[in-house]
């Protein structure tokens, strides 16, 4: 019996271990799985984004190298209001045919004297003087800036990102001036809400400018803002890929990714219980297999155990009759018939030690 306890014991010890090294590395893998696919959905968001102002960059191309759009940015103070009303029409085409999320598009020289508006007033500055785009410093390569609420007539209070193309002289290749496209954000908007809304992304994705501005939010009243004035100040993001992060009380995963082309960092956040909670189950279906097995083993075990240990019992036992009364008080056969479970085995056991007696 003592052997059969320490048996029980050593089986016991061993399914502890194999269950307590199989959820470690379950847990592990979940995690690492986890952090791989959050990441691979904030990548694939950075590059629909990317390519979103390639297209509008690329789109613009025939625009810029226009000769009347080349003549007004290199002498703008001797167009007439026929030029005028021609670039408007230009820029009303290029709108029509390409992207209607457009809210307005500027042509304004380098020196910034004046500027002919899609849907503005004549060549006068003092609409757009509020906007990022008239007071940012002098690019040489498109810029895309952060959301902001717009400030003149047609577009007023409307968020808006602005895509800034600096143009070049097609004869001396001198900076000459500036396309300036004021885009909704409808299209990120519908990029980021689409997973949601199909109900894949449990998480939330925001993306933050290089200035620290929140660009877009679920929750409209942050984006436009810095974000030390929201609730997202708590929230890390300075480091690479992706990483548990304590945000709002509870341990969140953070993924994230930067965007070379606009200078903007894009951010899953997800809820650590949305992956605790399948963990858990798996973690309770294994503690419930530990509790089977080990039942299991206490019961079968015991039982087996008796089923050989039995007859042996059963044989010593009359053996010691035998070698008490005489050998011819019970006879092999006797002997044979008490045991009969062991069959075989028992009636040589039996006869050799008649033999030897």
């Amino acid at each position: 019996m003592i052997a059969v306890f320490l048996s029980i014991n050593i089986v016991i010890v061993s399914v502890v271990i194999i269950t307590v090294i199989s959820q470690l590395y379950y847990t592990k893998e979940v995690e690492k799985n986890f952090f791989a696919l959050s990441y691979d959905a904030v990548f694939s968001k950075k590059h629909q984004l990317d390519l979103y102002f390639k297209q509008v960059i690329q789109s613009t191309s025939s625009l810029l190298n226009d000769d009347l759009v080349q003549r007004y940015l290199t002498n703008p103070d001797k167009v007439s209001a026929d030029d005028i009303n021609d670039l408007r029409r230009a820029l009303s085409r290029y709108v029509a045919l390409n992207y209607s999320e457009i809210i307005d598009m500027f042509l304004v020289p380098r020196q910034m004297e004046s500027v002919v508006s899609l849907n503005g007033p004549d060549l006068t500055t003092e609409p757009y003087k509020n906007e990022p785009w008239f007071n940012c410093p002098p690019l040489l390569k498109p810029a895309i800036l952060a959301t902001h609420r717009i400030s003149y007539a047609n577009g007023a209070g409307t968020y808006a990102v602005s895509l800034v193309m600096p143009i070049f002289s097609t004869d001396t290749t001198e900076h000459i001036g500036y396309l300036v496209v004021d885009l909704s954000l409808s299209q990120i908007q519908e990029m980021f809400e689409m997973d949601s809304a199909e109900g894949e992304a449990p998480g939330v994705f925001l993306v933050v400018a290089a200035d620290d501005t929140v660009v877009y939010h679920p929750e409209r009243k942050w984006m436009g803002a810095a974000r030390k004035n929201t609730d997202l100040v708590q929230l890390n993001i300075n480091y690479d890929k992706a990483s548990l992060r304590q945000w709002q009380g509870e341990k969140w995963l953070i993924a994230l990714e930067h965007s070379e082309l606009t200078q903007w960092t894009i951010v899953l956040a997800l809820p650590f219980r949305e992956m605790a909670g399948g963990l858990q189950a798996i973690q309770r279906a294994i503690f419930i297999s530990f509790i089977i097995v080990t039942l299991l083993i206490m019961i079968v075990i015991p039982l087996l155990a008796n089923s050989f240990m039995n007859p042996l019992l059963k044989l010593a036992k009359l053996m010691r009759i035998v070698a008490k009364k005489g050998r011819h008080l019970y006879s092999c056969q006797q002997l044979y018939c008490s045991v009969k479970w062991f069959d075989f085995f028992s009636f040589i056991f039996c006869s050799v030690r008649y033999l030897r007696v």
